[in-house]
């Protein structure tokens, strides 16, 4: 299990068919794999998967793991920080985005009307992959546009300092 998710063009999602519990989850939480595989316990790999909220249904504990994690709300409401009871908390709308470093505690969960969550996981492994990645990307585009502002051989560090990296 590595890196590699596939190549995927664009293709419609069947949101009616392949949905899982999640063992752990109340019943209502299912997930729905779109590419990839996390090895949680081994700590590799990376997944994207579709988390979606029945009506009423709430998580009673925050939860925390060692991989990071992305999530975008793609649609419906989701609240953050109820109690055990599913009472109170911060409620969001489609369109909010979160990320959480490993080791980040988080919600509990609830869903009144329920909703769709984009997810992606990936371990450590991967942000030193991610973090290569984006360096040479960098590079590449101050040699275009920044060739007299920044040296192309500009450490992490040095780029840090541009807001848009």
């Amino acid at each position: 299990m590595g890196f590699h998710k596939g190549h995927k063009e664009f293709h419609k999602l069947d949101l009616n068919e392949g949905w899982e519990k999640l063992p752990g989850y109340p019943d209502g939480i299912q997930q729905k794999i779109i590419a990839g595989a996390l090895d949680e316990k081994g700590k590799r790999g990376n997944r994207t998967r579709l988390l979606r909220f029945a009506p009423g249904v709430y998580t009673t504990k925050p939860f925390v793991h060692d991989y990071w994690e992305e999530v975008f709300l793609v649609s419906g409401d989701l609240i953050v920080g109820n109690d055990g009871q599913g009472r109170g908390g911060e409620k969001f709308q489609g369109y909010t985005y979160a990320v959480r470093p490993p080791g980040a505690f988080h919600g509990p969960f609830k869903s009144e009307g329920s909703c769709i969550l984009l997810k992606t996981h990936f371990t450590r492994k991967r942000e030193f992959y991610r973090r290569s990645f984006c360096q040479r990307l960098v590079r590449n585009y101050v040699e275009v546009r920044w060739a007299d502002e920044i040296p192309s051989d500009a450490s992490a560090t040095e780029l840090s300092r541009f807001p848009n990296f």
